[in-house]
């Protein structure tokens, strides 16, 4: 079963609609549920006003890609069409951390999100499995800089994660190679100095951005 977590700003009103913030947390979709996030969308909640609403997903290995997102897409549905939740359905985000960054990239192109989302929040997010974990390894842009402790358990994520065969370039899977028009239409990315997925979450702003 699939918990959510639901934070009210300190401020809400009865009767008024909030705008929708949903968090889907990291853990190389491996590991983590909704509740590893609570102090940050506590956070959210207050300082924004927002209505936030931490999902969850099954999980490596037993449940490989795409799993997650359609976990994640029928939780969503349930929460717009929660009736008892004050949702302005016309200010929705989403968000997440690592693996949940790339989640929330993924799930923004397809129904019930696409075209609903107006913006997206992710943190250091994996955007292209297109690149195995050397080549994202040699490329750091800061390769004399701290051990990643990433790359030390990036082949088992990926071998977790990727069934073999699988299209790395498919958009759900690496929203680097998703269409602009297919994405939310503002995407606020945040990437580590040293993280070995800086490059690639740098890039893909740039490309969106027509850099």
């Amino acid at each position: 079963m699939l918990n959510t977590h639901i934070f009210f700003p300190p401020n809400y009103r009865t009767g008024e609609l909030l705008p929708l913030y949903l968090n889907i947390h990291g853990g190389g979709f491996a590991v983590g549920d909704a509740q590893v996030d609570d102090r940050f969308c506590v956070a959210w909640a207050e300082r924004t006003g927002m209505l936030v609403v931490s999902l969850d997903y099954r999980r490596v290995p037993r449940h490989p890609f795409p799993t997650a997102t359609y976990d994640l897409v029928a939780q969503i549905q349930d929460v717009l069409a929660d009736e008892s939740l004050p949702i302005d359905p016309d200010r929705i985000t989403i968000g997440g951390f690592s693996a949940g960054g790339n989640l929330a990239l993924s799930v923004s192109q397809l129904p019930p999100l696409h075209g609903r989302v107006k913006a997206a929040v992710v943190y250091y997010p994996i955007v292209d499995f297109g690149h195995p974990p050397p080549v994202k390894l040699a490329s750091r842009p800061y390769t004399d800089g701290p051990l990643d402790k990433i790359g030390m358990m990036a082949w088992a994520l990926d071998w977790g994660y990727v069934c073999v065969g699988q299209n790395r370039r498919d958009p759900l899977l690496s929203p680097w190679y998703a269409k602009p028009e297919d994405l939310p239409p503002r995407i606020y990315m945040i990437a580590a100095q040293w993280d070995m997925l800086r490059l690639e979450a740098q890039q893909m702003i740039h490309r969106l951005a027509g850099l």
